[in-house]
This record gives structure tokens, sequence and C-alpha cells, in this order.
């Protein structure tokens, strides 16, 4: 309201009282005049309308927390998925607490095999050594190794020609594809030939098999007063084991793996020594 109508508005309040002309008795209808007027005043204006605007950023942040709540529902159903299922398969477990232990090595040049009382000490060749539940199963074509079994043990050798059953003895194997040999020093094997004869042969030692594809034989051998194994390493640069059957100043006269015998001079050899135990 400006100031002009105000003062207005007073002095029409002033001669509704009688105050502005100075009279002493008031006016009753002046001032009901007055109210009257102010009223119908008061009723003429428009009353400014109360608009309640929504905030819609609150609404838009809001609606972006749902995402959040359906993740957390999905990661909370997955969780007690899972732990359904994890309880369900234990039994499937507690069957299998005890299964059957077997173990494949493949064997080559230089690799030694030891459990217990048992040494097998590969040389040239290669052989692939199953494990299983205290059985053992060599398989090879071409081979060299020592077997140095110092307790019962169960073993076979599968070879394209022949199949060897041990028990628990000292012998050693020089074969290939086409034929070789088995030089037993302690024990015994049995030897069953993948021919067409069918032939099974028992070797008692000290005993020489040779084989091949068409005939066998065997032989008898002297007992090795040392049984030492040795490693040799040449100038040359070979390397190999065998059983010293002799020496002197200028020769080694030495058992090879597999039973064959030869002479090396001193002067090509670089060292040899006994082979330690593992």
């Amino acid at each position: 309201m400006k100031n002009a109508e105000r003062k207005a508005r007073i002095r029409a309040m002033l001669h509704a009282e009688g105050l502005a002309s100075g009279e002493t008795k008031s006016s009753e209808k002046g001032w009901s005049d007055f109210r009257k007027q102010i009223r119908e005043e008061l009723h003429a204006e428009k009353l400014p309308q109360l608009v309640i605007r929504r905030d819609y950023h609150s609404l838009f942040r809001r609606w972006q927390l749902v995402p959040v709540f359906a993740l957390l529902l999905l990661g909370i159903l997955f969780y007690f998925r899972n732990a359904g299922i994890t309880k369900n398969a234990a039994p499937a477990i507690a069957e299998n607490q005890n299964p059957a232990k077997k173990t494949i090595r493949n064997m080559k040049k230089g690799d030694v095999f030891a459990a217990e009382k048992r040494r097998i000490r590969f040389s040239g060749g290669e052989a692939k050594l199953t494990e299983d539940e205290g059985r053992y199963l060599v398989e090879t074509s071409e081979l060299k190794a020592d077997f140095r079994l110092k307790q019962k043990t169960d073993l076979k050798i599968e070879h394209p020609l022949i199949r060897v059953t041990v028990t628990g003895t000292e012998f050693s194997v020089d074969a290939k594809a086409t034929g070789g040999s088995l030089n037993l020093r302690e024990g015994s094997l049995r030897i069953d030939l993948k021919t067409e004869t069918q032939q099974s042969v028992v070797l008692t030692a000290p005993a020489r098999f040779e084989f091949s594809g068409k005939a066998h034989r065997v032989k008898k051998t002297e007992t090795l007063k040392d049984k030492t194994l040795y490693r040799y390493e040449l100038k040359s640069g070979e390397v190999f084991f065998a059983h010293l059957l002799g020496r002197s100043d200028a020769t080694h006269t030495i058992e090879l793996l597999g039973g064959k015998t030869e002479v090396v001079p001193v002067a090509e050899i670089l060292r040899f020594a006994p082979v330690a135990e593992p």
C-alpha cells in the first residue's frame, strides 16, 4: 500500500471517530461505515493462490536408487541360492574322499626314481612310469636302466617284444624296439615273450637274457664281486653308469647296464665316482 493511500485511510479512520473535524462525540455510524469499506476493499482484492511446486530433483534422486536396491536384492538371492547348492553338493564330495592314488611320470636319461628301498636309474631311452596303489608299470620301447629293488615290489615292464614281471630283485635293462638284453644280478624274473610262441621264461640270478623279434637265449653269468654302481664321464662328453669289474693303470674293465662288458682306456676317462643312494 502506497503512503498516500495509508494517509487517506488514517484520515478516514479519524473522521469516523469524529476526531478529524474536532467533534467530541464519536460517530458510531461513521466507524461502522469505515469498517464496512475496509471489508469491501479486502474482499475486492484477489488474494494470491498458494502454489506448491514439486521438487523434481529430489524425485529424480529417489528414482536413481531403484537400480541400487534391485542389485542388492539380486545379490541376496544369488547368495542364498549358491549356499543351497553348496550344501546339496557336500555328500558328492564326501563320496570321493579316498580316491585311488595314481601317478604317471615320464622318465628319461639321468632321471632317478626312488621309493623307500626301490631305486631305478635311467641312463638312456625313455619310459612312462605309472604308480598305482603300490603297483608299478614301466612302458618303453627303448630303455637303459638299472633296477635295485631291495624290497618286495609289484612291478611290470612292458616292451613291444616282452613283458617282465618283477617281485623284488636287482637287474639292468638295455633294450631297443628290435631287441635287447636283461642282466639279472639278484633274485628272479618272469619274462613273457610277445611272439607267436607266447613262451615264458623264468630267469634266476646270475643270468643274462637276450631277445629279439625272432629268437631269445639265456646265458649264465658270473656274480659281480663289486656291486657298486659307478658314474663315468669321458673326455668326449659321454656319460654312463657301469659296474667296475677290474682296473689297471691303463684301463678299466666295466660292465654296462644291460650286461655288456667293455674296456675303457684311463686316458679317455675325465672322472668316475660311485653313485650315492638318494
